[in-house]
């Protein structure tokens, strides 16, 4: 048994009932524009939502936090284009000035804390293949 506790957050009424998530302490019907007032230091997450756009909503929302882990579930070309995307708007932000370019080091920190080591050490593995 693990400790914790459980919070799911979703737009959809009709989905956010306590009778569907019996086992779970807030059930929370809001906006994923106003996820940033329900993030914890420290706190996991795991991002399953219907679309893109609301992927990349709450990831650009949890990255820049102390999280301890941050998961997306999702098709690959789904989570591939939330992440693209925050990736374009973080350079383009920096770029532009908008961003001061000390944030580039949080941005891969949180990259490699989301998983990013593994693709690093898969794609130098298929590299060494060739």
């Amino acid at each position: 048994h693990l400790d914790f506790s459980t919070r799911i957050i979703d737009d959809r009424a009709e989905l956010m009932t306590k009778d569907r998530f019996p086992n779970t302490e807030d059930v929370v019907c809001d906006s994923y524009d106003h996820i940033e007032n329900y993030l914890e230091p420290g706190a996991c997450y795991v991002i399953v939502t219907p679309d893109y756009k609301a992927d990349y909503r709450c990831l650009s929302a949890i990255l820049p936090t102390d999280f301890t882990y941050l998961g997306m579930i999702g098709s690959k070309k789904k989570v591939a284009a939330a992440m693209d995307k925050l990736r374009e708007e973080t350079f383009m932000k920096m770029i532009t000035g908008a961003k001061p370019l000390s944030d580039f080091d949080n941005f891969v920190k949180q990259w490699h804390k989301q998983g990013g080591t593994q693709v690093t050490q898969e794609v130098q593995k298929a590299v060494d293949a060739k």
